[in-house]
């Protein structure tokens, strides 16, 4: 005599309690994994259409890498920067501190505070904007200064042949950057004003909700208010961001006149002299320079500022 045991399904039962802090490390890290999942995306899916674009294009390799690169790095580190200060408005109730659930371990794997992430942002998207500038420099000298065909006449010192060589390669270059189309000016103008958009966009939010970051930065690294730094700064952080502000505003406006002369210069050919140019150029060089400067000095020195704000705030 047997049983046959017709069941072969194995059935488990139970269920999973979360605490508060759990459950806001879980929505965190859900949040965190979903804006890295973007972030890439952006980059991918903005590189690669700009990418088939200017590589079918007849501008010059140093443009192409120049404006793919370009192009890839403004959109991601855009959606980062914009990510971040958005993200921090509910930072400082939901951060949870290592001594809390291991949950958070597990879904927060965070190595810096979001202050410190758009700071660094703020400065790559500095930087980014600072390289389209040069490419649009060379860009003009190229269309201003240079004639379609040089003569090297270094026949005596180089022979006829190097010298042949020479002037065929030089001029096939010229050729190629005369040639560019005025649209990829263009194209790089509208870079630019994204990604000074994008600062500006950061930097209101920061400037609103100073509180919350400045406590999400604390909570991230409470040590720090036990430490004692160096105190070197002539300016608090709120006066460094109004700086930060109004050198935006700046470069903003350089841009707008910059591409109002361009303009009238290329497409209702308009007598704009080229020094008017090169001067709101210098402008925009030197207003995104200090940007990416500061933005550099505030990541690199976040403790002492966050510390010397929480001081004089709680006098």
């Amino acid at each position: 005599m047997y049983v046959k045991d017709t069941n072969n399904d194995i059935n488990l039962h139970g269920h999973v309690t979360l605490d508060k802090d759990g459950a806001k490390a879980i929505g965190q890290g859900l949040s965190t994994i979903g804006s890295q999942i973007g972030l890439g995306a952006t980059m991918v899916g903005l590189g690669g259409a700009v990418g088939k674009a200017v590589a079918k294009s007849g501008i010059p390799p140093l443009q192409k890498v120049g404006f793919i690169v370009g192009s890839g790095l403004a959109a991601g580190v855009g959606h980062s920067l914009i990510s971040a200060a958005n993200r921090d408005t509910i930072r400082a109730e939901n951060i949870v501190t290592s001594s809390a659930s291991n949950v958070s371990k597990l879904v927060d794997d965070s190595h810096i505070s979001h202050l410190q992430e758009l700071f660094f942002n703020g400065e790559m998207m500095s930087y980014v904007c600072l390289s389209i500038v040069y490419l649009l420099i060379i860009q003009l000298m190229f269309k201003f200064y240079f004639k379609d065909n040089i003569n090297l006449n270094l026949s005596r010192l180089l022979g006829n042949n190097l010298n042949t060589k020479i002037e065929f390669y030089f001029n096939k270059i010229i050729k190629l950057n005369k040639q560019m189309s005025i649209i990829w000016v263009w194209y790089g103008f509208i870079t630019i004003i994204l990604g000074l958009g994008v600062n500006t966009y950061a930097l209101y939010k920061l400037s609103i909700n100073i509180d919350s970051f400045i406590n999400g930065h604390i909570s991230f690294n409470p040590n720090i208010l036990n430490d004692i730094y160096p105190v070197h700064m002539s300016n608090s952080i709120q006066d460094i961001l109004i700086n930060l502000q109004i050198t935006n505003y700046i470069s903003i406006i350089a841009l707008v006149f910059l591409i109002l002369q361009i303009l009238l210069k290329f497409h209702f050919n308009k007598n704009i002299k080229n020094i008017y140019i090169w001067l709101m150029l210098l402008v925009l060089i030197l207003a995104l320079a200090f940007s990416a400067h500061t933005y550099g000095d505030l990541y690199a020195h976040i403790n002492n500022y966050v510390n010397i704000y929480n001081n004089i705030k709680n006098k």
